[in-house]
């Protein structure tokens, strides 16, 4: 087989403007990554949640009295251990008289890094897919609990509670009862608010009162 001899490779100039131009496609298409992998994260978080109110319903049905899925907020009496867990884990508990069945009944699930549960908003104002966090004990979203393990002292946490026949306690309509998921994060000082991306796709994990099952809708600013 001939060889050309007059081949040659690239010169030190078109090595420098192939890795000058990998590094321009790279320079602006980065935050278009990482937006992405954000939105995987709360996407994946949403998913993640959603699986746990179901599973939450279930084990309502199977132990024949309510169980409520945890989820802490800045209202507790939080040290530097747990105030970690507000807007940022849940976990499930049974909620019964019988202290044999009373208890937890998972461990502390963390959200993803950056993915925070946003308590204040409202896509629909006025509408009857409600936060729950923005209706607190009124509509029977709060359960006296030991937080953050058992035998520690009992403390108000917001919950999506289901019945014995797996429907939603607080919601007696089929008006839903919402959990939204953005991307933020949690100051490391003073009141543990999240901080929330305005700009983030949001997903809503939205429970019909009457049924209890429950659905993904993700919300785009």
């Amino acid at each position: 087989m001939a060889i050309n001899k007059h081949s040659k490779g690239f010169t030190l100039i078109e090595l420098m403007v192939v890795l000058g131009i990998i590094g321009l496609i790279t320079l602006f298409a980065l935050p278009a990554f990482q937006g992405a992998g954000a939105g995987g994260r709360v996407r994946s978080a949403a998913f993640q949640m959603n699986t746990a109110v179901s599973l939450a319903r279930q084990a309502a049905i199977t132990r024949s009295h309510q169980v409520a899925l945890l989820m802490p907020d800045a209202d507790l009496n939080l040290n530097d251990e747990t105030r970690e867990l507000a807007y940022s884990a849940y976990a499930l508990f049974g909620v019964t008289t019988v202290s044999a069945k009373r208890g937890y009944l998972s461990d502390w699930t963390r959200l993803p890094p950056g993915v925070v549960i946003d308590p204040n908003v409202e896509f629909y104002p006025g509408d009857d897919r409600r936060n729950v966090f923005s209706e607190g004990i009124v509509d029977g979203h709060v359960e006296n609990v030991p937080f953050p393990y058992e035998g520690a002292s009992d403390q108000g946490l917001v919950t999506l509670t289901f019945r014995a026949d797996g429907t939603l306690k607080g919601a007696d309509s089929f008006a839903p009862r919402a959990v939204y998921l953005t991307t933020g994060s949690i100051p490391f000082s003073g009141r543990p608010e999240p901080e929330i991306d305005e700009e983030s796709t949001a997903f809503g994990i939205e429970v019909t009162g009457v049924t209890g099952h429950s659905s993904i809708r993700e919300y785009t600013p």
